[in-house]
């Protein structure tokens, strides 16, 4: 059985008879198991498919970071045509795997302090990410990426407060959502509550308690349903139900 770990500079593969295998991720140099360098890592780790090398690392953190290079980067296939991404085996070769990883060193920082989840194009710097927003986002298993941050840092309270919420049926996903910021500087959620006075938690609830009852599984729906309600009740009068019950059988 394979286990690895890095070792500064090097990545050190121990087998069980007792021999391990060094690999310079600065030189691209292999020490094999005599000890002596030798020109391909390959025939040194025989036995062992990519995977299975990726995911031998005792670090976690590290072989989450291998896993995200792998996925996003590396061995990443997209359709411009159905517009999705997937992994493929483009390149199986451990040797050609391991030389790409320097090019996204600048990732790794991410993976170590904790992460799990990253979006491939971030743009932030780690040290400029509110600590905070780092922990939540393990916490809750959370995707850190351009848009979180953007709105965490405009509505840090308000971000953690409703992550601390139980519901049934809105997401986390959801709750991210509410504070994302068009190009002109809101959503539909952000009209409810700075047009109509509603209280951030209390109309999660009630959309909580709409998608639940009524069956519902798209949160965007919901909401902006709800503004054309209120768009429609306040030309009527200032006067209406905020929160009505049977919403769908009443609009």
């Amino acid at each position: 059985m394979l286990t690895s770990c890095k070792e500064n500079q090097y990545l050190v593969f121990y087998f069980d008879d007792g021999k391990n295998v060094k690999y310079n991720l600065s030189t691209g140099e292999t020490i094999g198991k005599l000890g002596k360098p030798v020109k391909d890592i390959r025939t040194q780790l025989r036995g062992n498919d990519l995977l299975q090398v990726i995911n031998s690392f005792q670090d976690k953190n590290y072989s989450n970071f291998l896993n995200f290079l792998d996925r996003n980067f590396i061995n990443k296939s997209h359709s411009e045509k159905y517009h999705y991404s997937s992994r493929v085996d483009r390149i199986t070769n451990i040797g050609s795997f391991l030389s790409k990883i320097e090019n996204y060193k600048y990732l790794e920082q991410y993976f170590a302090c904790g992460l799990k989840k990253l979006d491939p194009k971030i743009r932030y710097k780690l040290t400029e990410i509110p600590k905070n927003l780092i922990k939540l986002c393990k916490t809750h298993d959370i995707e850190l990426n351009n848009n979180l941050i953007d709105a965490y840092k405009l509505s840090p309270d308000l971000f953690s407060n409703l992550l601390n919420y139980e519901f049934t049926t809105v997401s986390k996903n959801n709750i991210q959502d509410v504070l994302y910021q068009n190009e002109y500087g809101k959503n539909k959620f952000d009209q409810l509550i700075n047009t109509y006075n509603y209280k951030s938690t209390s109309l999660l609830q009630y959309i909580d308690n709409l998608m639940t009852f009524e069956a519902l599984d798209s949160f965007h729906s919901v909401v902006g349903e709800l503004l054309d309600y209120c768009n429609m009740m306040s030309k009527i009068s200032p006067k209406y139900e905020k929160y009505p019950k049977n919403f769908f059988n009443n609009s």
